[in-house]
């Protein structure tokens, strides 16, 4: 049986693979945007080791750090606690260059992103390409067979009107709050 802290130490590595030390760090609930593990080195590594024995998580080593991943199965964990409506989601990923940040929003759902895309034109006068793309890859441990990709940049701070666009596609800790 997991516990609740078995489960969010799956949420927290639900998104993106991560360094052990991320986890224990005094920021980590700021940084992951999550409830507090409130576990020590010592306790954090052996519940890393007991989701790991149980094929939920999986380890690698880079550069002398351990990162760690979900499996299929912690996957499909995180799925049936979490409720994930895939529909919903929406993958936004940034970077910088010279004067510009540059975008790529990427859903299963074309209607979504079309929507998105009328909002920044309307709203800050912004254009970019909305193409097919297969597979998409939604997480690092999700993929489909296809989705869409809207790909833009500007100099204009977008990401809070960017956050108000996404819909809620799971549940969260505040939904069901356990800890």
């Amino acid at each position: 049986m997991l516990t609740n802290t078995d489960l969010l130490l799956l949420d927290y590595i639900a998104d993106l693979p991560c360094k052990v030390p991320l986890l224990v760090s005094h920021d980590a609930a700021d940084l992951f945007n999550k409830p507090s593990l409130r576990l020590g080195t010592g306790d954090l590594i052996k519940k890393v080791n007991f989701l790991e024995s149980k094929g939920y998580i999986s380890k690698k080593i880079t550069q002398q750090e351990h990162v760690l991943h979900l499996t299929a199965l912690g996957a499909a964990i995180w799925e049936s606690f979490f409720k994930p409506e895939w529909s919903k989601y929406i993958l936004m990923e940034s970077f910088y260059k010279d004067s510009y940040e540059f975008y790529e929003i990427s859903a299963l759902n074309s209607d979504k992103l079309n929507s998105i895309a009328s909002t920044l034109l309307e709203k800050w006068h912004i254009t970019g390409t909305l193409k097919s793309i297969t597979p998409w890859e939604a997480t690092y441990w999700k993929n489909f067979d296809s989705g869409y990709v809207f790909r833009f940049k500007t100099q204009n701070d977008i990401d809070q009107e960017l956050i108000i666009l996404r819909d809620k596609w799971r549940l969260n800790w505040s939904d069901i709050y356990l800890l």
